[in-house]
């Protein structure tokens, strides 16, 4: 516990292990992610409470649970390069795009030049977008599917 103004308070990452008692796991996942935006707490404090940064990564692990699809780590890194969900048995990178964080021409050179290198270094690397995971689940599974398969065999 520390003062500020007068007042005891705790840090923020004692807040979000408080928080964990309490709140349904979608609010904390929610309350963590922006702990970490907010640079209040390190990645790593805030990724032991919320697995993932997004509903979209959120929707995209019911989905791999949904269709029997193996565990991915999520937010982890390879070389320079924090993903989304990682097979590393595999060497499948799965990126699931917003719009809103995707739209710029910026973001959108980045993301080609690091899936290039990531591809070079023996990647595979599939894209799924907000609508592709929301109104074709079917396909993002099989797509996921055929990679996971041909990368095992």
């Amino acid at each position: 516990m520390r003062l500020h103004d007068g007042l005891r308070i705790t840090s923020p990452a004692r807040t979000l292990e408080d928080l964990a008692r309490v709140l349904p796991e979608v609010e904390l996942e929610r309350a963590a992610a922006e702990a970490q935006v907010r640079g209040l707490v390190p990645r790593e404090e805030g990724a032991k409470v919320a697995p993932t940064r997004s509903q979209l990564e959120r929707r995209m692990l019911t989905l791999l649970k949904a269709a029997g699809l193996p565990d991915a780590l999520v937010n982890t890194r390879i070389g320079p390069y924090e993903v989304d969900l990682f097979w590393p048995e595999h060497r499948v990178i799965a990126e699931v795009d917003g719009w809103a964080s995707h739209s710029t021409r910026r973001a959108f050179e980045r993301d080609r030049r690091r899936d290039a290198e990531l591809q070079a270094a023996g990647h595979a690397v599939l894209r799924f977008t907000f609508r592709q995971i929301s109104d074709e689940p079917l396909q993002v599974a099989a797509s996921l599917a055929q990679v996971l398969a041909r990368r095992a065999a």
